[in-house]
């Protein structure tokens, strides 16, 4: 369900643990906000169309947000990401089943040469920060991440397994 209030939108996941919603575009302006209100659950967000998402104003979460986007993914310098749990960005994609079914091991793969770059804030305070693509050229301002999770990852791969034991990239 989404909300839209102004300058700030709310996305409601009540009575579902794993949502998955494919958008046209994704992008936040600066001072705009967007909230995920997903419980301890996760949120895996696919942009279908053909440009980058930018993120210059606030995503926040209550669980997990995925944000995935071929065309690339900016967080500038404006913008703060704040999750209850694990914060995926990453221009390979993943299938909705295994996301939805909530398979231990999660497969991300693809082409893509766009990057993930970070000049913002990312902070996670109950899970894993991980940032994805398969080629650089990659930034990420390292002194911007306030990470309170378990662990905070950059990986360069055309496919990345996740499992909650482990992770590998190949």
């Amino acid at each position: 369900m989404l909300t839209r209030n102004g300058t700030a939108l709310l996305v409601a996941q009540p009575g579902s643990t794993r949502g998955v919603i494919d958008w046209n575009s994704f992008s936040i302006g600066k001072r705009n906000s967007v909230m995920f209100d997903n419980g301890s659950g996760a949120t895996l967000n696919r942009v279908t169309a053909g440009s980058p998402s930018a993120i210059l104003g606030s995503l926040n979460a209550t669980g997990s947000v995925y944000l995935i986007n071929s065309q690339g993914i900016v967080v500038g310098p404006s913008g703060v990401v704040s999750t209850g749990g694990r914060f995926v960005a990453t221009t390979l994609d993943l299938r909705n089943d295994a996301f939805a079914n909530g398979d231990d091991a999660l497969t991300l793969s693809g082409k893509s040469n766009a990057s993930v770059i970070n000049l913002g804030r990312i902070s996670s305070s109950g899970g894993d920060v991980f940032l994805i693509a398969r080629h650089r050229p990659f930034l990420a301002r390292l002194q911007h991440f306030v990470k309170r999770g378990d662990q905070f990852e950059i990986f360069f791969a055309h496919e990345f397994v996740h499992d909650d034991r482990r992770a590998r990239r190949r």
